[in-house]
């Protein structure tokens, strides 16, 4: 009887399952696949190598890696060690007489929970523990990092309609620089750096005029709606001149906003809108018979100023500058504290979503959302126009997760997912129109999901599941399916960091708290949902994923015991495929690629006293020791590759039918031949777990030559007794590539 596996694309999948013949994914699942990719196609291709790029700054420290992605040809990694920042480009480190860096503030143990967004060149970085800061590439080899400064806000609940306790703030000056003096115990040394928004009544609301000649008004502070109107002090409309309204912003200068002009027949009457700061008005008259009045006149009895606490003298009086005028130096109950600072703790997530930037979970308000303005991402000032910035509290007791960008705006927190929208269909988020409702009670982790075409990948509360969150517009919701409910096993350490890799196939990298590096093959069209372990001899800090000329790129952090040291290094995963010239296959670890076409092979000084695989045009050499930095050749060629060797390993699920008798489960079968047909293999062995055999490679070569990567079927003898296991196993340590495409086993089966 000939038995077919003609698939492995559904990745492995949990011993809990091991009977569950029956079930839709059981015949393309395996029981081991380390070190191999299950493809969209079917098969299973071994994983390639890594190349060595750099040590990182710290020996032995675990890095994060982060993508700046500019555009699809311009893409950086930067590497987030502690309290610095290291970039690389084009497959090298980033140097400009020296590794180009950059400090940051960040210490090892919280980079982990680091956010980003990035657009155009900046990337925007959260952390609850940290003021909000900007990454921007400055030129082609420079960065700058850069603490965002906030100066319209947001802010927290006003004090007098919040906690009501009757605690008054006066300021000691109006513009410039002063005191902020609280009635009782008010701040603490965590709010320097704050902005604070101070109200009072509005020392004048109205500015007049009356003139016969050339002359003009005092300024009038404006900020809102405002009326401007004339008439002559008789009465009638006959002035004959010239009348303008003027503007002045933030003390540049005054320029003039409307102008009139009148031959004995104008009444003006004007209503418009202010909506920007520290911005005064006035009327200006050059007026040659007759005479007008003038006068300006707020619809706002009140002004909002903000001012910056610059130094902590006592929990009652502060250092401050004014950003945005003061009316007064009156005591006033209606202050406002900023939303963000080192007492109240800083956003913990960001997205971007309708041109707004959104900032989620601070850690004293740990269900509020804040929207910036429209295109203005620094702008936090509230209003109730379309444009203007707005928060939304979350009607939830769990503290937000991250945030992410749907048709809506999907919300994580550690208990629940929220989705915000517009309230009507079809209409963008505004401040008058928006609806936050809960979706799904999943929880999430503090890991940043990933964006896979219209859906986002987000790690649960315990970190051990990857859920997906997608958008129904026919329902107008959210779901959040487990995309680990065939492989829950193979997460239990814990994920630590996702990557989306879209090309050359659609796949979730994703790190474990033990150092393991997974892969998630993912394509939803395809129902392809498929796990795969890949060793690495190093503990595996980081995945991350930037864009490449042919195929997307992976680069990793991993610490490695080297000559008895511990040592990080930043690599990259080299191409899946390396086009006409095989001699190109990359299938080592932190290897070196040499084209000196010498017999010494130098630049491995990072694998000092490491026994490494070499591969030279395609022809495999002798194992070697690196030392002093290098090894020598058996044989000089054009291309040597040279690096850590790895295992793959390939284990399909048994071979469980139904026949005519009933399920083949728990009979004895003996596989007598196995049939494997494979593409663009070389070196591949075959067994059953215990022991495991050669494969005759050559076909037409030259014995003199190296064999040429083969695809096509073997066919082996397979003598592994009767058993009810079925242990096939296809694996290999040479640094060849291997794809397997089916495997058809011929079998006797006993009687039981």
């Amino acid at each position: 009887m000939n038995l077919g596996i003609i698939s492995f694309n559904s990745g492995y999948l949990s011993p809990k399952i091991d009977a569950r013949s029956d079930t839709e994914k059981y015949a393309s699942g395996c029981r081991i696949i380390e070190n191999m990719i299950p493809t969209i196609y079917g098969g299973a291709e071994r994983r390639p190598g890594t190349k060595y790029i750099a040590s990182t700054k710290n020996a032995g420290e675990a890095a994060r890696l982060i993508a700046f992605i500019y555009s699809a040809e311009i893409a950086y990694i930067c590497e987030f060690g502690n309290e610095y920042i290291r970039f690389y480009y084009d497959g090298e480190q980033l140097d400009d007489g020296g590794a180009v860096e950059v400090s940051s503030p960040y210490a090892i143990a919280d980079i982990p929970e680091l956010q980003i967004e990035q657009i155009g060149d900046v990337l925007w970085i959260v952390h609850p523990n940290y003021a909000p800061r900007k990454l921007s590439r400055t030129s082609a080899t420079s960065f700058s990092l850069d603490k965002i400064v906030f100066e319209k806000g947001p802010f927290r609940v006003r004090n007098d309609l919040d906690a009501g306790d009757g605690v008054t703030l006066t300021p000691s000056v109006i513009t410039g620089s002063g005191t902020l003096t609280a009635s009782s115990a008010t701040f603490e040394a965590g709010h320097v750096g704050s902005i604070w928004e101070i109200t009072q009544p509005r020392v004048n609301t109205k500015v007049e005029l009356t003139t016969g000649g050339t002359a003009q008004s005092s300024g009038l502070d404006t900020f809102g709606e405002f009326f401007f109107e004339t008439r002559t002090p008789s009465g009638g409309w006959a002035w004959h001149g010239e009348l303008e309204l003027q503007r002045n912003e933030n003390g540049g200068g005054w320029e003039t906003f409307r102008t009139w002009t009148s031959d004995g027949d104008k009444h003006v009457s004007l209503t418009a809108t202010e909506e920007s700061d520290n911005v005064q008005y006035r009327i200006s008259a050059v007026i040659t018979s007759g005479s007008v009045y003038g006068i300006i006149t707020l619809n706002n009895p009140t002004q909002s100023g903000v001012v910056r606490i610059d130094a902590f003298t006592s929990s009652t009086v502060v250092d401050m500058t004014v950003l945005s005028d003061i009316a007064s130096t009156n005591a006033t109950t209606r202050w406002a504290e900023g939303a963000w600072s080192d007492v109240r703790g800083y956003p913990a997530a960001i997205t971007s979503h309708a041109d707004r930037i959104v900032y989620g979970g601070s850690t004293t308000d740990m269900q509020t959302l804040w929207l910036s303005e429209t295109g203005n991402y620094e702008d936090f000032k509230e209003g109730v126009n379309d444009s203007d910035s707005f928060s939304v509290v979350l009607t939830s007791t769990n503290d937000i997760r991250w945030i992410g960008s749907l048709s809506v705006l999907a919300i994580g927190t550690s208990g629940d997912e929220y989705q915000l929208s517009s309230s009507d269909l079809y209409q963008p988020i505004t401040p008058t129109n928006f609806s936050a409702k809960r979706q799904t009670n999943r929880g999430s982790s503090r890991i940043q999901p990933v964006r896979a075409g219209d859906a986002l990948l987000f790690v649960d509360f315990v970190a051990k599941k990857i859920r997906e969150a997608s958008y129904s517009d026919v329902d107008e919701k959210l779901s959040t399916p487990d995309l680990n409910a065939l492989s829950d096993d193979i997460t239990l350490s814990g994920i630590t960091s996702l990557a989306y890799q879209n090309n050359p196939e659609d796949i979730v990298w994703c790190t474990l708290a033990d150092g393991t590096l997974l892969s998630m093959s993912y394509e939803r069209d395809q129902n392809v949902i498929a796990w795969a372990k890949h060793p690495i001899d190093g503990v595996v800090n980081s995945v991350e994923r930037i864009p490449g000329a042919d195929e997307d790129e992976i680069w990793l952090s991993v610490t490695r015991t080297i000559d008895g040291s511990s040592v990080t290094y930043i690599e990259q995963m080299q191409p899946r495929y390396w086009g006409t010239d095989d001699s190109l296959a990359y299938f080592v670890d932190a290897g070196v690629i040499d084209t000196a076409g010498t017999t010494t092979v130098s630049g491995l000084d990072h694998l000092e006293g490491e026994t490494v695989s070499v591969l030279v045009d395609g022809a495999l050499q002798s194992d070697k020791v690196v030392a002093s930095g290098e090894i020598t050749l058996d044989e000089a060629g054009t291309t040597a590759i040279v690096g850590l060797p790895y295992t793959y390993k390939l284990k399909p699920m048994r071979l469980d039918i139904g026949t005519q008798d009933g399920t083949s489960k728990g009979s004895l079968k003996k596989i007598t031949e196995l049939v494997i047909s494979f593409y663009q293999t070389l070196n591949a062995w075959y067994g059953d777990g215990d022991d495991v055999y050669e494969i005759d490679w050559r076909s037409e070569e030259d014995y003199d030559s190296p064999p040429l990567l083969y695809s096509g079927d073997k066919v082996v003898v397979f003598d592994g007794g009767f058993t009810v296991d079925d242990p096939i196993i296809i694996q290999g340590s040479d640094p060849f590539p291997c794809t397997v495409r089916a495997i058809v086993a011929r079998t006797e089966k006993t009687g039981r």
